[in-house]
């Protein structure tokens, strides 16, 4: 029997595997899911965990911040087990020592190696800090729960810490979507912290920082424009052409020479492949780190290899445009994968990845949002609507409807607190 195996579980991987898991007949092929968590992370919900209100006094037991903190890493995990249980999948949780893709060969940090005939790689990415001095050490980049977690803690830290009357300073590097969403949610969540500590009179200033010349660069003009707007009511300061050279715990200082002293300060500033890929043998990767793909998304080097998402570095040809590191990309690369893998154990024709651009959805902090979508941008109530409905699409791919509906709805009553 033929073996596939997946690596990484995030929105590329695990809609791999399902799809393969549905496509493929009994006895054709086993397909083995690799990830090093039990669960998956819903990463474009991350800014919410980030800057999660609670109710209540300032002083509170740990225990009780504690369970807090416990329910918003669970709002955003979704257990791969519980996906996966009534499949033919096989999911074995650990990390992925090293790729060989010459010898058809992945090696696990407690699980031996897995020889294979094809390989989906979706582990997905890592912070770029593009050589930036100090930026890996001294900023947070928000990329998992407990990076999220981290940042939330260190805004309610400095709250404490700074006398009623001064001013302290939250820093976004990087005017990209997770930034522009981080920065507008914190403008919200640091109204209820000022309130709660009694502080009403301490001045926050937020910045967010871009090197390049627009804030939201890949996204059409008349977003820009509408997240413009939204920061400015929001009161965040925009820097733009702000090239970061150094980060220091406390301060940032820039090619102008220039120096921002901050309290907190976050790092969004791109992606890059991770250690384990750019370590891996056979494979020809692009400056970042990312794998690089042809039309069918299998590697320069092995056919039988394919590789989606922030891993890889698929260009569309037709649409001459690299694809984004976004869910909805990294979904439509996993139908093509798992399509072309059937084709190919049942010598049939692969397929070209053709994927569709629909457009952008950005939080902008409460319930409101920017959307530009088809060549339509939407703001406000309506724009946070349709971001809660695709998140609800989400869930409701992974789980039975009343289940999904259940999470969803409880998500929502948490996170609206700082509206």
């Amino acid at each position: 029997m033929k073996r596939i195996i997946v690596l990484g579980a995030g929105f590329g991987g695990l809609r791999t595997a399902l799809l393969l898991s549905q496509k493929l007949k009994e006895g054709e092929a086993e397909v083995v899911l690799v990830d090093r968590n039990s669960y998956q992370t819903y990463t474009p919900a991350l800014y919410e965990v980030a800057t999660a209100y609670r109710d209540g006094a300032l002083a509170i037991s740990q225990a009780d911040e504690a369970a807090f903190k416990g329910r918003l890493g669970g709002s955003v995990a979704f257990d791969v087990r519980s996906v996966v249980e009534h499949t033919p999948i096989i999911f074995m949780q650990d990390e992925v020592a090293s790729i060989n893709a010459r010898s058809s060969r992945i090696v696990l940090r407690d699980g031996g190696e897995l020889p294979f005939d094809y390989a989906v790689i979706a582990l997905g990415s890592t912070t770029a800090f593009f050589g930036v001095e100090g930026a890996r050490e001294n900023c947070i980049a928000v990329k998992s729960i407990e990076d999220a977690l981290r940042l939330r803690h260190q805004i309610e830290a400095a709250f404490e810490m700074v006398p009623n009357g001064h001013q302290m300073t939250i820093a976004v590097v990087g005017g990209g979507l997770t930034g522009f969403e981080v920065i507008s949610e914190a403008a919200l969540f640091v109204h209820h912290l000022k309130r709660r500590a009694k502080k009403e009179n301490l001045r926050v200033r937020l910045m967010l920082i871009e090197a390049g010349n627009s804030i939201l660069a890949a996204t059409p003009a008349p977003m820009r424009e509408r997240a413009s707007t939204r920061l400015a009511a929001l009161g965040v300061t925009v820097m733009t052409n702000a090239a970061v050279t150094r980060a220091e715990k406390g301060g940032l200082y820039f090619a102008s020479g220039g120096f921002l002293k901050t309290d907190v300060q976050m790092w969004s500033g791109g992606v890059e492949g991770r250690a384990v890929v750019r370590s891996a043998e056979g494979l020809l990767l692009n400056e970042r780190g990312q794998i690089v793909v042809n039309e069918f998304l299998t590697t320069k080097t092995r056919h039988t290899i394919f590789a989606i998402g922030d891993a890889a570095e698929y260009i569309d040809v037709a649409a001459r445009v690299k694809a984004p590191a976004t869910a909805w990309a990294a979904e439509q690369q996993a139908e093509v994968a798992a399509r072309n893998i059937v084709a190919l154990i049942r010598e049939e024709k692969v397929t070209a990845c053709k994927l569709m651009f629909p457009g952008f959805v950005a939080s902008a902090g409460g319930k409101y949002a920017i959307a530009h979508l088809f060549g339509v941008t939407v703001c406000g109530w309506p724009a946070w609507l349709l971001k809660r409905a695709i998140d609800l699409k989400y869930l409701n791919s992974l789980y039975s409807p009343f289940t999904a509906f259940g999470m969803w709805s409880r998500n929502i009553l948490l996170f609206t607190r700082n509206d």
